[in-house]
């Protein structure tokens, strides 16, 4: 029978082991007190191989933390508040998709990402404006063929009724 380490006392990443008991399957475990203030029960193995190195919270702050990044890379996504420019983004993309009314027409949406999206069209000038196709307004939603309209503006650049009836 192998000799148990005694690891009291030591600290592995955040935990500080206070006690070394035995499970019971008779496998060497830690009583760990954490820096985050919950208490652990770790493998003395896990924590001298250096696989546990807290009670959970290190994994938890990680993953917290490449979610926020990756949510606001560019800023305009923010959590319960994202941009003008970003809901206009959202909303163009969706009327391509399967379930968006341009879909059948066959419109596409090709700007890679909101950040191609964003570099075409800069800041929204005003919040009566829109993304419009334009020059072409038969064609898809992609570098050189997107503004910011107005209403009025896009008015003129309306396909005339008897198009849509031909389309649906």
């Amino acid at each position: 029978m192998r000799k148990r380490r005694d690891l009291t006392g030591q600290k592995f990443g955040r935990l500080e082991v206070l006690k070394m008991v035995a499970d019971l399957n008779g496998r060497s475990t830690a009583w760990c007190y954490c820096e985050c203030g919950k208490f652990s029960f770790p493998q003395g193995r896990n924590l001298l191989n250096g696989r546990t190195q807290s009670c959970g919270c290190l994994r938890q702050e990680r993953l917290q933390a490449a979610s926020r990044a990756a949510v606001i890379t560019h800023g305009h996504c923010k959590y319960k508040n994202p941009t003008p420019e970003y809901v206009a983004y959202g909303a163009a993309k969706y009327r391509c998709s399967e379930s968006g009314c341009y879909y059948k027409e066959g419109i596409k949406f090709l700007f890679p990402s909101f950040e191609e999206f964003y570099k075409e069209l800069g800041p929204k000038p005003s919040p009566k404006h829109s993304v419009d196709r334009y020059p072409n307004k038969y064609g898809n939603y992609e570098p050189g063929n997107v503004r910011w309209a107005t209403q009025s503006e896009q008015n003129l650049n309306r396909r005339p009724s008897s198009e849509w009836k031909k389309a649906a």
